[in-house]
């Protein structure tokens, strides 16, 4: 590990997403950190361009087919290339003071988890592994020596203010949300929303999957099943309130009856250096809110008749077991048979709660991570089953 005046070693698990670029734009403004490995999945030429501009001991890609063009591309470096999912869980079991969690979706589950004891610093970007992996996640870190901090911006800012407060003094939470491009359309106006409709996100750019989960609010039902994780509190605890402008990154009730808020300009990088820099702050990690010109923020309570994805998250929770597992699941499963047109942006809901039904959930335990991707498959199973049964009874 670094000493006091030395560089922080971090590896980047996902360096050519969203998170992944972002947090490499973040370092690339600051001397604070060796870059030791990153990581990516199809995208090699980024990768190669990542890896030359911070010259990292290893490149990893995960898909084997791209191993030959991107050590060509990497020739005249000493940089080590590696290729296949094994040596990206190897990557992560490297003893670093920051690893950035960064891999989208189930692939980036057993990379977290390899990360545990690991890292100093996890810096968690994939829902995934706090949804799936709940109590054992965090169980494992805290017995093991990680810190995990959360690279979203909502929980982020839950994060950073409760670690300024002692818990007994907190009330509640409440996580923020845009409410997506569709939050004054009525429940039949939003039977005829379309794919294109749904990906123009009004604040965030985003990918497809993400972009389509905040304009249905299952973004938040996340939100709400990873805050009881990552906090440990009920979710009775945890509220959700609209803020179109998403100014108010979140926000945490004090038993006093005061509320504190973190204010800021939508912009990932915020978040990220928050969690690679803890427990310090980044200078002009973003810029600088101007209030005057914003003018009017605006709050609303959310409508949970068109948008039951907050109420299913809480019956989740409720439930427990592998209840979170199906939920993400097949609102997955769901997402992509809606962008494929084969389900109408309605039956996403529809096929969560069949597939919530469908299973015996209080049974399933999760143990180890074996557990936790036969459920993942159960639950996949159970979705495609739901969304045949939906397009079948359509005449």
């Amino acid at each position: 590990m670094s000493d006091i005046n030395s560089l922080k070693k971090i590896i980047i698990l996902g360096s050519t997403g969203s998170v992944g670029s972002n947090t490499l734009n973040v370092i690339k403004r600051n001397s604070s950190f060796d870059v030791h490995a990153i990581t990516g999945n199809n995208n090699y030429k980024l990768l190669a361009k990542q890896a030359l501009q911070f010259n990292p001991k290893y490149a990893v890609i995960g898909n084997k087919n791209h191993y030959i063009k991107l050590k060509d591309l990497l020739k005249k470096t000493s940089i080590i290339v590696e290729s296949g999912y094994d040596s990206i869980l190897s990557i992560a079991s490297i003893k670093s003071d920051v690893t950035v969690s960064a891999i989208s979706g189930n692939a980036g589950i057993a990379s977290t988890f390899s990360s545990i004891g690991n890292a100093a610093i996890l810096a968690l970007a994939n829902k995934e592994s706090i949804v799936s992996g709940g109590k054992m996640l965090f169980a494992l870190a805290k017995n093991n020596g990680t810190k995990i901090i959360p690279i979203d911006s909502e929980h982020s800012a839950i994060f950073n203010i409760l670690e300024k407060y002692n818990k007994k003094d907190i009330a509640n939470i409440i996580i923020t949300a845009s409410g997506g491009p569709f939050l004054n359309y009525s429940k039949s106006d939003m039977a005829h929303i379309t794919p294109s409709d749904a990906l123009k996100h009004p604040t965030w750019v985003m990918g497809e999957k993400i972009t389509i989960d905040s304009s249905t609010l299952m973004n938040k039902g996340l939100e709400i099943i990873e805050a009881c994780y990552l906090f440990n509190m009920k979710h009775q605890d945890i509220d959700v309130i609209i803020h179109p402008q998403s100014i108010v990154h979140s926000m945490v009730n004090l038993k006093d009856g005061s509320t504190i808020a973190q204010l800021g300009n939508p912009d990932m990088r915020l978040p990220i250096s928050s969690a690679i820099f803890w427990p310090k702050c980044m200078p002009d990690a973003i810029k600088k809110l101007n209030l005057s010109k914003i003018q009017n923020l605006s709050f609303y309570d959310p409508d949970l008749d068109r948008f039951p994805a907050l109420s299913l998250a809480r019956n989740v929770i409720e439930v427990g077991g592998g209840a979170p597992i199906v939920y993400n699941k097949a609102n997955e499963i769901a997402v992509n048979a809606f962008l494929l047109k084969k389900i109408k942006f309605l039956d996403i809901f529809k096929v969560v709660e069949m597939s919530l039904n469908d299973c015996n959930l209080i049974n399933l335990k999760i143990d180890d991570l074996n557990n936790i991707f036969e459920i993942i498959t159960l639950s996949e199973e159970s979705a495609l089953k739901s969304i045949n049964k939906i397009v079948g009874s359509v005449v």
